[in-house]
């Protein structure tokens, strides 16, 4: 029995990250089962690729507005260049949400290679956002961060109702093992930190071992 739908919608470049909202979409569906069964809550993805062609094309994006709209969380993705549809998608959740205080809005930017070329429209997007509040942004590398990231929203939103542990380099949900830490940039970020500082540790205990001598 369903007792609650949480729709989460994910707005991106098609072209730009087509792997990538497929593996995101798969990873919600996922979850979604894992939560109906203990607990009767369903996540439904909300994907322009999920909508009817044979619809009019203004009918359509009205439709696809207001699925925006409905739902609970957004999250949004850009790398070299934001695009027109994305931007207005946006800012339609943002209008959203000083209105009725949904959808949550989560910005992403992909991290760029020295030889990666920042469209102007990229540029532009980011200066609007700096005078903008109300949402929350980051960066990642790797999509498994913006995955993570989900389910950290999804926690903040249900609490105890999601159940996630961090264990032996994976991420755990209901006791499964979905994610691993080694794509995920907060986690990357610790392991390497943690190598420094163990190979600090090994070079003052020879160091004092040789003082010793």
């Amino acid at each position: 029995m369903i007792n609650k739908n949480i729709k989460i919608f994910f707005g991106s470049s098609i072209v730009d990250f087509k792997k990538e909202r497929i593996s995101v979409e798969l990873f919600i569906r996922r979850i979604s089962v894992l939560s109906e069964n203990r607990h009767g809550i369903k996540l439904t993805p909300v994907f322009c690729e999920n909508f009817d062609d044979a619809v009019a094309l203004l009918r359509k994006q009205d439709e696809y507005n207001q699925k925006l709209r409905d739902s609970d969380l957004s999250f949004f993705i850009f790398f070299t260049r934001a695009g027109q549809f994305t931007v207005e998608e946006f800012e339609i959740a943002m209008e959203s949400y000083r209105e009725r205080s949904k959808p949550r809005v989560y910005v992403y930017f992909k991290n760029l290679l020295a030889e990666d070329e920042i469209d102007q429209s990229l540029v532009d997007f980011k200066k609007r956002l700096a005078e903008t509040d109300n949402y929350y942004s980051g960066n990642f590398t790797h999509i498994d961060t913006v995955k993570f990231r989900i389910l950290l929203a999804l926690k903040q939103l249900l609490k105890e109702k999601i159940e996630i542990k961090i264990d032996s380099g994976n991420c755990l949900i209901y006791g499964e093992k979905h994610l691993s830490l080694s794509n995920i940039d907060e986690f990357t970020h610790n392991e390497n930190l943690q190598k420094i500082r163990s190979e600090l540790e090994e070079d003052i205990k020879l160091i004092s071992s040789s003082m010793d001598e």
